[in-house]
C-alpha cells in the first residue's frame, strides 16, 4: 500500500540529431538535344540514366551506416562504396560500431582473419548467434513490426546468398516458410529470402566488404547487416515547398 506518487518511472527518450543537406547529380549531354539529332528521346534516356545512379546511392549508402563503414573502400566496380563521402553517405557520416555490436563467423577478431579463413561462412547459427546477442544488450534491439509480424531483418550480400544455397539446411528451412499458408504473401514471391526463426533475410549487391585495422578493403568479405526497429531512419527535405 505504498504511496506511488514520486516514484515513477521516468520515460527515457534520447535525442538522436542528423543532418539534411542537398545532393546533386547530373547526365552531360554534348550538342543539342533535339529529337531531330538521335532517334531516340533523349530526355527520357537522361531521366534513367540518373535513376541507374540514384538507386545504389541510396541504398548502399544506408548500408554504409548500417556496417559502419566510414572511409573510402571503393573500386572501379564498387565505387558507392565510400563512406568518406557524404554525397554517398546521404549528408551524415557512419559511426563505427562497437565490439558489442559485431559478430564475426569463428569469433575472429577482425575483418582480415575472416578473410584468411576459407570455412568462415554466414549460416543459421550465426544468425542464432545476432538474435540472442540482440536480446541480451544492456540498450536489447528490439524486433521490427512488418505485415503484423515481430521481425529481425538480416540483409545479406549476393555472394554470402550463394554460399547459403550450397547449404541444404538453410536451403530447406527457407522452403519450409512455404508450406502451410498462402503463397501471394509470402516474403519469397516479394523479393526476399525468407523467414527462419523470427528473421526476415533480404538480399541486396551494394553490402559493403570488410576493412583491416588500417581501413583497408578486404578481400573476400561482406559485412551482412541485422537490424531491428528503427534501425534506419531517413529524412527528406524540400526547399520552398509546404511539404
Amino acid at each position: 500500500n505504498q504511496e506511488i506518487r514520486n516514484r515513477e518511472e521516468g520515460l527515457r527518450t534520447p535525442t538522436f540529431k542528423w543532418q539534411i543537406n542537398q545532393s546533386r547529380h547530373a547526365v552531360a549531354m554534348n550538342g543539342r538535344i533535339t529529337p531531330q539529332r538521335v532517334s531516340w528521346d533523349v530526355w527520357q534516356t537522361t531521366q534513367t540514366q540518373l535513376q541507374r545512379y540514384w538507386a545504389p546511392v541510396i541504398e548502399a549508402g544506408l548500408l554504409l551506416h548500417g556496417a559502419g563503414i566510414a572511409v573510402n573502400i571503393a573500386t572501379a566496380a564498387e565505387w558507392y562504396h565510400n563512406g568518406a563521402n557524404l554525397g554517398i553517405t546521404m549528408a551524415n557520416a557512419p559511426r563505427t560500431p562497437d565490439a558489442a555490436h559485431i559478430i564475426r563467423v569463428h569469433d575472429h577478431a577482425s575483418d582480415d582473419l575472416v578473410a584468411l579463413d576459407p570455412s568462415a561462412k554466414l549460416d543459421v547459427d550465426t544468425v542464432n548467434r545476432l538474435v540472442a546477442r540482440a536480446k541480451m544488450l544492456p540498450l536489447p534491439i528490439r524486433p521490427a513490426l512488418i505485415n503484423g509480424l515481430e521481425l529481425y531483418v538480416l540483409i545479406v550480400h549476393s555472394d554470402q546468398v550463394r554460399e547459403l544455397k550450397q547449404n541444404s539446411r538453410w536451403l530447406s528451412m527457407m522452403r519450409d516458410t512455404l508450406k502451410g499458408g498462402a503463397w501471394a504473401d509470402n516474403p519469397l514471391w516479394n523479393g526476399a529470402l525468407g523467414i527462419n526463426d523470427g528473421v526476415l533475410w533480404l538480399e541486396s549487391p551494394y553490402i559493403p566488404p570488410g576493412i583491416d585495422a588500417s581501413n583497408v578493403r578486404v578481400a573476400n568479405t561482406r559485412r551482412a547487416v541485422f537490424c531491428g526497429a528503427q534501425s534506419f531512419v531517413v529524412g527528406w527535405g524540400k526547399d520552398h515547398d509546404d511539404e
